[in-house]
């Protein structure tokens, strides 16, 4: 696990108030009057701090990776696999074989 994420509940304990503000923040997107106040926050609540490094190192990896994750693409890939378990589709008799 990643350092300092080793519970499902890793978020216990943040305020769900905050979550915009994480967001934006992690997004780049907070007002730089409002981006220093949070810091100041920041600095003052190394628990809050800790989080948002977290939600921070996710978006990271989800920018990296996440196209190689495209919808389209799974879907295809589970489609050609699975094919004979979806259900009739446009008419074409399902190919579930019991």
């Amino acid at each position: 696990m990643v350092d300092g994420y080793d519970s499902a509940d890793a978020s216990q304990g943040i305020p769900p108030e905050l979550d915009d503000f994480i967001c934006d923040y992690v997004d780049g997107s907070m007002d730089p009057s409002v981006c220093a106040v949070f810091e100041e926050f920041l600095a003052a609540n190394p628990d809050v701090r800790a989080h948002v490094c977290r939600v921070a190192q996710t978006a990271a990896l989800l920018r990296e990776h996440g196209r190689c994750l495209c919808a389209r693409h799974v879907s295809a890939v589970v489609r050609n696999k699975y094919h004979h378990f979806l259900p009739q589709v446009q008419g074409q008799p399902s190919r579930h074989r019991p």
